[in-house]
């Protein structure tokens, strides 16, 4: 089975970025040094361009370039808190325009790349910071 992030709820996708991590970043609290892509994180493509997957170090579960990069998009649509969210883990869907992206980007600071940061785009925008993960499952 194939998923990609358009199946990845807000809440599954930051359990997978923290990989069992409570810290605002998989290796803990400070952004560190090339230790991810974003305008501040000390890689090569810092605010140049995307780095090739796996450029930098799994976190726990196993999951690279989960923070920078490209800002992976959710199924939720925007809300600007957690009042009323779905529990269990269920994307939380409307008829909202927006949807939810997390993990930052090469473009932007290591504020927008922790594991918590929620952000959002129109669903049809076109911007070279958005993309998606594609997980194979076994």
């Amino acid at each position: 089975m194939e998923l990609t992030n358009q199946d990845t709820s807000e809440a599954e996708w930051e359990y997978a970025a923290r990989g069992g991590m409570t810290s605002k970043y998989p290796w803990g609290n400070q952004i560190g040094s090339a230790l991810a892509n974003c305008n501040g994180c000390c890689s090569k493509w810092d605010r140049k361009m995307t780095a090739p997957v796996g450029s930098f170090a799994p976190n726990d579960f196993g999951l690279y370039d989960t923070i920078g990069n490209v800002y992976e998009w959710c199924l939720d649509s925007r809300h600007d808190n957690y009042e009323g969210a779905p529990t269990g883990g269920s994307a939380w869907q409307d008829t909202r325009n927006e949807r939810i992206n997390r993990g930052g980007s090469w473009y932007e600071s290591p504020l927008e790349s922790t594991v918590f940061r929620r952000c959002w785009d129109k669903a049809t925008a076109h911007l070279r910071e958005d993309g998606f993960r594609v997980v194979k499952e076994p």
